[in-house]
């Protein structure tokens, strides 16, 4: 992993972390939806709002589908250039 894949990496854990209001321990790079009490459709988008923010970016609602893990979302970020 780059150091700037690294750092999008680190920057996607503690937002799901803050958003899913969980222990940062509880995640890492293979988590997904289901392996999260807390982490709901509400959740979800919650968390697709935040992402849009901190790296102002508008998420295609066909990628919606796919932000279901940690590697989806990051998918998702890399094909809006974030990553």
């Amino acid at each position: 992993m780059t150091d700037v894949s690294e750092n999008i990496a680190n920057q996607l854990l503690n937002v799901v972390a803050e958003i899913l209001l969980c222990d940062l321990s509880e995640l890492n790079m293979t988590t997904k939806m289901e392996d999260i009490s807390q982490w709901d459709s509400i959740a979800n988008i919650n968390l697709i709002l935040k992402l849009e923010e901190l790296f102002d970016i508008e998420i295609p609602p066909a990628s919606l589908v796919e932000m279901t893990s940690m590697p989806g979302i990051l998918k998702v970020l890399q094909q809006s250039q974030v990553a």
